[in-house]
């Protein structure tokens, strides 16, 4: 439903993956806290996750050609 909602250019998906994007790097780091990931190896896996995480962010919020088009979308529906 949030990538139909994605490649429609909707307001809502726009938002609703950036609070998912935001929770899993809260998630994350949380997990970098715990004593199972304390070996490089375990830490791997949620290093990388937040920084997909970051990266989908930075391009929703810094890309220029992002912001604008859902915004304009979501005046004309």
């Amino acid at each position: 439903m949030v990538v139909y909602g994605l490649w429609t250019m909707q307001l809502w998906a726009f938002w609703m993956t950036a609070c998912y994007e935001a929770t899993e790097i809260l998630y994350e780091g949380y997990l970098l806290t715990q004593s199972e990931y304390r070996g490089l190896l375990h830490m791997a896996g949620p290093l990388v996750g937040i920084l997909m995480s970051a990266i989908t962010l930075g391009y929703l919020f810094l890309d220029r050609t992002m912001k604008p088009v859902f915004s304009r979308q979501s005046s004309v529906s």
